[in-house]
């Protein structure tokens, strides 16, 4: 059954988040990556950070040992464009907004178990911040995104 193994899924979770993103924008202008690294070769990111959260439900114990465990993974989205005036942002922010929004749909639409990895993952909390640099002449929106799963964890014998 997807989405159930005998310890963490937290690997395998984030390696199959990091592979549906890369699905996801196959077609797009983005740099896909795992981890942070310097240099980006595109104007738009998609960033797996690698922080990851797990929090095993301890009142779910059967008699497998087995365990709900919630798995949050958290990824960076960044815009940048010429130009520091508010069509600048407005450029950068739906740029923004529109890589999330494919990475959001496929996963919902396509691979809500993340390649099996999970029960489910799903969209959860953003934060958005957008600036412009009217000196350097450049705008950049940055989304820092969580996606949200359960895993199983049972042990079999």
């Amino acid at each position: 059954m997807s989405g159930i193994s005998s310890a963490s899924g937290q690997h395998a979770a984030v390696l199959a988040l990091y592979d549906a993103a890369k699905t996801a924008l196959q077609s797009e202008r983005v740099d896909v990556c795992f981890g942070r690294r310097g240099q980006f070769l595109e104007q738009s990111y998609f960033l797996v950070t690698l922080e990851v959260e797990s929090n095993v439900d301890m009142a779910t114990i059967g008699p497998q040992r087995s365990q709900n465990e919630d798995i949050t993974m958290h990824v960076e989205i960044a815009a940048e464009h010429n130009g520091g005036d508010d069509e600048a942002i407005r450029v950068t922010f739906k740029r923004a907004h529109d890589i999330l929004s494919l990475v959001q749909e496929h996963i919902r639409k396509n691979d809500i178990t993340l390649s099996d990895t999970v029960l489910w993952c799903l969209p959860a909390r953003s934060v958005t911040e957008s600036q412009a640099d009217q000196d350097a002449g450049g705008a950049v929106t940055v989304i820092v995104a969580e996606f949200s799963a359960r895993h199983r964890i049972r042990t079999t014998q």
